[in-house]
């Protein structure tokens, strides 16, 4: 429901799926300051992830399944769109 264009404007899905994100990045980084800092990821590992992820999300918010789960769900959005909603990453010390 968050991502269907037929019940959102574009602006408002966009900003469902940067929330999305935003609050998955902030659980992540809570729990990778909970580790030693010997277990703790690289920022590498991190990098990688997130991008795994944004592809990830974009397969599920175009996939036929999910069209033909729910009947007239529309999500006409670019791969680009998607990596645009990822907030910025700041190291932090």
């Amino acid at each position: 429901m968050f991502f269907d264009l037929e019940l959102n404007s574009a602006p408002t899905m966009l900003g469902n799926i940067y929330n999305a994100f935003s609050e998955t990045a902030t659980k992540m980084w809570a729990y990778a300051r909970c580790l030693p800092l010997q277990k703790q990821p690289s920022t590498t590992l991190v990098i990688r992830t997130i991008s795994k992820l944004v592809d990830m999300a974009y397969l599920l918010l175009i996939s036929k399944i999910r069209k033909l789960r729910y009947p007239g769900y529309t999500c006409d959005i670019k791969k680009a769109e998607v990596s645009w909603c990822v907030p910025p990453i700041t190291p932090q010390h």
